[in-house]
């Protein structure tokens, strides 16, 4: 038979009993065999090692609580899990398929949903063999209302920028070149950028908004020196890019300049740029060049004569230029209304008035009838005009001078005019008609 010291039963003739302890410990236990045809006894004995019991506890760490959109986890918190023990999570009294880890996440949590778990220990000593956990149920706060306000675009080289862009105050801000509450636009670099702020309410949920923010580059501003000639007209200014600044001169702002007032000089000019939130500046200069006084027209027998010299010279017929005519004194080969243009070496130029060069009386002769008497005369002399052809008529000195002018109709005008003796030229034009006349004052 066998005898348990301590056990429960203290003894046993089963070939195979079971016996319990009611505390930790180590016992022995002692088996008799008796032989049936004597009295003689063979007697065992084994020591049994009797371990603590292992009480398994299932509990779900924190609570359901969490935010509205926001996930929740439920986290296993077990006594006596053993190295590898068995979880199996459940909702709403049903079984989660694939959620068997110590932890659940739940990405879309719904108000009121039940969960819990099972937990089966790996310990040999382990009761009991499954245990489950209290219930937790969902409960979820509303978000807090966040905003941002508008932000100014920033220039990368400024200083540091307090934000204060989000709503209700508070909260934490975050992106590029933020630290703390502050922006350095240098170390976020310009381009449009995205910050945020997220503000947690008294509740626990926290809610993020955003706001993009510019952060303009210091603009690159290039300007050259520029020119023009004491004679031009207003000179637009238009040396520098990118276009879109202002030019100072002499302290005030100015679009355009006149040489002529100016006077001829080297002048400062400051041109000022400026992008979205940043300014650039540069400075050049502008120089008024000296332009030519205006040449005369001398009319020699056979030539016409440049009176100012210049390095260059271009003579125009009827205010058309002439190619190959770039002397200072030339020989027309036609009759007409000659100008010249000298140059200097600064590249200002001079054109002369018209002056009236003829090869003869008949020159432009397309007007019939047309005749002038009497010639001589002293300065008062008859317009003969034939019938329809009215028109309008000019007086040149032999230096091509405009002396007089005026319109005559057809028929006899009578024309007086102060002269000085000497041979002029008179010339008249219809409407489809030129003819020029020339005639002798005493």
């Amino acid at each position: 038979y066998w005898s348990f010291p301590g056990g429960s039963p203290a003894f046993s003739n089963l070939a195979n009993p079971t016996v319990t302890y009611a505390s930790a410990g180590v016992y022995s236990a002692e088996l008799r065999v008796y032989n049936s045809l004597g009295s003689d006894t063979a007697i065992a004995v084994q020591t049994i090692h009797v371990q603590p019991s292992s009480p398994v506890l299932a509990q779900i760490a924190g609570s359901g609580d969490g935010c509205v959109g926001q996930a929740v986890v439920l986290q296993a918190n077990s006594s006596n899990p053993g190295n590898s023990p068995a979880y199996q999570w459940y909702k709403n009294g049903l079984m989660l398929s694939g959620s068997t880890g110590d932890s659940l996440y739940i990405g879309n949590p719904v108000q009121g949903d039940v969960y819990y778990y099972s937990i089966s220990s790996s310990l040999d000593c382990a009761f009991p063999a499954l245990a489950w956990s209290d219930t937790t149920a969902i409960s979820l706060s509303p978000l807090p209302a966040v905003s941002t306000s508008p932000v100014s675009p920033i220039c990368v080289s400024e200083g540091p920028q307090i934000l204060n862009f989000g709503n209700p105050a508070g909260g934490v801000y975050g992106g590029p070149g933020v630290v703390g509450n502050v922006l350095y636009p240098d170390q976020s670099g310009s381009g449009t950028k995205i910050l945020t702020y997220t503000y947690t309410g008294p509740n626990g949920c926290s809610a993020t908004a955003t706001r993009s923010v510019q952060i303009a580059p210091v603009p690159v501003v290039v300007i050259s020196p520029d020119s023009a000639c004491s004679t031009d007209g207003m000179t637009a200014l238009n040396q520098a890019l990118p276009t879109g600044g202002i030019y100072v001169l002499n302290g005030d702002t100015v679009s355009s300049i006149d040489p002529a007032a100016l006077g001829t000089g080297v002048y400062g000019i400051v041109y000022h740029y400026s992008n979205v939130a940043c300014d650039s500046s540069v400075q050049s200069v502008f120089e008024v060049l000296a332009s030519p006084a205006q040449p005369s027209i001398s009319v020699l027998s056979n030539a016409l004569e440049c009176s100012t010299p210049g390095v260059s010279y271009r003579w125009f017929l009827n205010a058309q230029l002439q190619a190959g005519l770039t002397t200072q004194q030339i020989n027309p080969s036609l009759a007409g209304y000659y100008q010249v243009e000298i140059s200097l070496p600064n590249g200002c130029t001079a054109t002369s008035d018209s002056v009236l060069f003829s090869i003869g009386l008949e020159d432009f002769g397309l007007l019939s009838g047309l005749s002038l008497f009497p010639n001589p005369n002293s300065g008062a002399f008859t317009l003969s005009v034939p019938q329809t052809a009215g028109g309008s008529f000019e007086v040149y000195d032999a230096r091509g001078s405009l002396v007089y002018g005026g319109q005559c109709g057809d028929g006899l005008c009578e024309l007086r005019f102060e002269a000085s003796a000497g041979v002029y030229s008179l010339r008249f034009r219809s409407a489809d008609s030129v003819r020029v006349l020339r005639f002798m004052v005493e």
